[in-house]
């Protein structure tokens, strides 16, 4: 109330003035929640922002920016899986990584995958169209040959008509005709049947597409590697170097330059592997596009190359990392984290990898809520955690599996809603469940399939509010749920292997403007993560260990114990004697009994407080009378060297006399004890020694006091 006041009373006088317009433009603007961009420069867009909570445009949106439940634990619950329903047909291949949207318009979501049984590293042909309620058959779509090691779907409804399209790329094997391997094509549903929308011009590198509106034009484009398409046409509008990096065949969009880092690093920027590049389409003359090299690590000692990468905040200083698995040209992986804005390498590990050094897509959360990331990748046989504390890797835990690959994903839910992750993870015999704190085993099922990059992926399969899992096994599609309490509730959508919920819409649409990642509540900062509100209770908590009793002018760090599942600020009350008073710990100086107070609050509006008593007394050098020179020379005065004690000081104590060479001279645990100059039964130089004098006052504390004496002759 106090500052609308103020701003009252100050609108008035400078009306006067004529300068209330010019006042009202420097108040930030009012979120718009509907038309996808950051008004209020806070960093979320529309619905994302907790200003638009309850807004009836964010009545349907899968993200809810409201208050919600605060709690002071979390309590581990257990794990109950059934298998809703196999997919018929027996003809779907067990590499897909399933793509659930709308393909048809039809308001429902559609599976898609590729057909065919595993029988070797051979091409197969045509697209299985599942009823994402029951996994039947609803249509299979008539293609050219692909290879199923090195193709993944992405669906988006780019052309804006309530149906997504598909894409991928044609195989370069020789079933396909000549004229058309390696070509990007683009199906759609034409309200009869799935029908070829159009197929590239020219060939495209292999790789795994994905869509992003690079330009914010509202036309989404087609990345694949370092290759840029039109989504709506397949016309190649740029394409990096032969010689550059793809990513291992995944291109990454965000703003991760700032954008006075170069001539077109305004808005988005386009990570593959080791480099980012900068990018400038230009609508008008197309021949201007340029695709530019803005910054790069380049490979050394450490194997610091090309890979697989995701992003994620692994620095937590505000932007973008890339986190990169890199094959390595022998039987390892280097997965490091490199801080996109210079070329530095912030730390790396090496793993163990397949023959061929093949690696995995990383998975990125914050598992253990210590606000660092974790990541969870595949090596070969094993499956692994890594913690990112204090920017350095350390390894939390690793399982043994039956992966020989080194290369499958393992995406990261709360299943049960509990506070705790769950990792997801198929090998070549089971799909399992685990525990992302210890890697403990929750549920395994057999699941057969000589498997490469694909993943299990959450979502709500049949919009009953509940999450489910799919799988894909030998010659078949699997939903799993809970056989218990309904699992939590996330979105009925996965368009890509290079899934962020953040960059599809709920109609399938591509947005203009993406969220940043890495800022609502820190909970989109990480890879192969599926939306849900598992926060709807907000974990809370602030205790300190103990209260305590100083000496009067000492100092004491206030540590205290917090508990949060997410981000929170601090405030200390009073602010008297401390060196912060918006700091976790603070260092306290006072001059009397004080007692501080530590609020948090988080972005969700949830609270919680804790108190520390700081007592003082004033047992002291006050107390005692240290001499600081003695001469023992028999005339009886001053021979010995003694200390003077008050009262309040208890004489079992200790005396430690040092020569200058650090030599202990004379030692007694009696302060009312005295030394006569003597060391080892002679006299003891004239010279400068260090005193140790330790005490205990009446009330318990204990004290050390150094000093200086000088020893005279």
């Amino acid at each position: 109330m106090k500052r609308g006041f103020i701003i009252l009373i100050s609108c008035f006088f400078l009306a006067k003035a004529g300068l209330t317009a010019d006042l009202f433009a420097l108040l930030p603007p009012a979120e718009i929640c509907d038309n996808g961009i950051d008004d209020d420069g806070d960093g979320l867009i529309d619905c994302y922002d907790p200003d638009c909570c309850a807004a009836d445009e964010c009545q349907y949106s899968y993200y809810d920016p409201c208050a919600m439940e605060c709690v002071e634990d979390f309590t581990p619950q257990a794990i109950s899986v059934t298998r809703e329903w196999t997919s018929n047909a027996n003809n779907w291949h067990p590499y897909n990584t399933p793509i659930v949207m709308d393909f048809d318009g039809d308001g429902q979501t559609e599976i898609i995958g590729n057909k065919g049984t595993w029988q070797g590293l051979i091409e197969y042909k045509n697209l299985l169209v599942l009823d994402s309620y029951d996994g039947t058959v609803k249509a299979e779509i008539e293609t050219p040959w692909f290879r199923h090691t090195g193709t993944t779907l992405c669906a988006g409804d780019v052309d804006l008509d309530g149906a997504s399209e598909i894409f991928f790329r044609i195989s370069g094997a020789f079933r396909n005709e000549e004229a058309i391997r390696g070509k990007m094509v683009c199906y759609s549903f034409d309200g009869n049947t799935y029908a070829q929308k159009w197929m590239s011009t020219e060939t495209v590198s292999n790789g795994i597409p994905s869509l992003s509106d690079l330009n914010r034009d509202g036309i989404p484009e087609l990345i694949i590697g370092n290759t840029i398409l039109n989504s709506l046409t397949g016309d190649i509008l740029l394409e990096g170097p032969a010689d550059g990096a793809n990513g291992n065949g995944i291109s990454i969009v965000a703003d991760v330059l700032p954008d006075e880092y170069c001539g077109y690093c305004k808005d988005e920027e386009l990570i593959v592997g080791n480099e980012v590049y900068a990018i400038h389409l230009d609508e008008d003359n197309p021949s201007n596009n340029q695709l530019i090299l803005a910054n790069r690590v380049f490979s050394g000692s450490g194997n610091h190359g090309d890979g697989f990468t995701v992003l994620a905040d692994m620095d937590m200083d505000g932007d973008l990392d890339a986190i990169i698995n890199s094959a390595n040209d022998g039987t390892t992986s280097t997965l490091y984290v490199w801080d996109i804005q210079q070329p530095v390498i912030i730390d790396h590990v090496t793993i163990i990898a397949t023959t061929e050094g093949h690696a995995s897509i990383p998975a990125v959360r914050d598992i253990n809520k210590d606000g660092s990331p974790e990541i969870v990748v595949s090596s070969s046989n094993s499956l692994q955690l890594f913690s990112f504390q204090d920017q350095l890797f350390s390894n939390q835990w690793a399982i043994e599996t039956n992966d020989w690959s080194s290369r499958s994903g393992s995406p990261l839910f709360d299943l049960n809603g509990d506070g705790f992750f769950e990792v997801l993870h198929r090998d070549q015999e089971f799909f399992r469940i685990l525990s992302a704190t210890d890697g403990t085993v929750l549920f395994e099922d057999t699941c057969r399939s000589t498997n490469l990059y694909e993943y299990p992926v959450i979502v709500d399969i049949d919009e009953d509010g509940a999450a489910e899992i799919l799988c894909s096994c030998e010659n078949e599609l699997r939903a799993y749920g809970s056989a218990s309490s309904p699992w939590v509730s996330t979105r009925y959508i996965w368009n890509q292997y290079a899934y962020r919920y953040t960059n599809v819409n709920d109609d399938g649409t591509i947005p203009v403007t993406a969220q940043f990642p890495q800022i609502p509540r820190n909970r989109f900062n990480g890879s192969l993560l599926q939306y849900s509100n598992e926060f709807e209770k907000s974990l809370l908590s602030v205790n300190f260990d103990l209260d305590t009793t100083i000496q009067q002018g000492q100092s004491v760090l206030l540590n205290p114990l917090v508990n949060t599942s997410e981000p929170v600020s601090f405030s200390w009350s009073p602010s008297d004697y401390l060196n912060c008073d918006n700091c976790r710990e603070v260092v306290a100086t006072p001059m009397e009994n004080q007692e501080y107070e530590l609020l948090i609050t988080n972005a969700a509006g949830c609270s919680a407080s804790g108190t520390a008593t700081i007592q003082l007394v004033s047992c002291g050098k006050s107390e005692i009378a240290i001499p600081n020179a003695f001469t023992p020379d028999n005339d009886g005065h001053n021979d010995v060297f003694e200390v003077y004690l008050k009262p309040s000081i208890n004489p079992q104590g200790f005396i430690r006399i040092f020569n200058r060479w650090g030599n202990l001279v004379f030692s007694a645990n009696n302060l009312q004890a005295t030394w006569d100059g003597n060391f080892n039964g002679k006299l003891a130089p004239s010279e400068l020694y260090l005193l140790q004098i330790g005490f205990t006052c009446d009330d318990g504390i204990q004290q050390v006091i150094n000093g200086e004496l000088y020893l005279l002759r």
